[in-house]
């Protein structure tokens, strides 16, 4: 239904992809991530292959590490909160050489940097509790440039 009524609002310049058979109430951003044009951060455990819709298999797609420092949070902060530990994965695009993804995430960030990527390693003490990382966390971002398309 949401996607229909994104569809209804943007018009006919635009297509809606839907995602099928991935888990209930998935949040985009630690779902995938488009890190740049032709190369997407998927989570393994909510896609795959067969699942990734047609349009992202043009791409390059690289599978999450598994999150890693996930026990540095004590039990009453995790009561608190609404993320899962994959909210961890959820990274932010400056540039299409440019990232900044949690510090606490080692793994990956060399995962990222044997991509090309240039990683800046945040310090995001909350974003468990606040159910975001530095994509979630950050305003909209106002860019120079024409619409562009990167699919065929």
């Amino acid at each position: 239904m949401g996607g229909q009524w994104l569809q209804s609002i943007l018009g006919s310049k635009y297509r809606i992809h839907y995602l099928k058979d991935v888990y209930y109430g998935s949040h985009i951003d630690s779902t995938m991530v488009a890190l740049r044009p032709g190369l997407l951060l998927a989570n393994p455990s909510r896609l795959n292959d067969d699942t990734l819709p047609e349009i992202l298999k043009q791409w390059k797609v690289i599978y999450s590490p598994p999150m890693e420092n996930t026990d540095r949070y004590d039990p009453d902060y995790l009561s608190k909160c609404i993320g899962s530990d994959w909210i961890d994965m959820n990274a932010f695009s400056i540039n299409p050489n440019l990232v900044v993804v949690d510090r606490n995430q080692p793994t990956l960030i060399k995962t990222l940097e044997k991509e090309g990527l240039d990683v800046i390693p945040l310090k995001l003490r909350h974003s468990k509790l606040l159910g975001g990382g530095p994509h979630r966390v950050t305003l909209d971002v106002r860019r120079k440039g024409k619409l562009e398309r990167y699919f065929d």
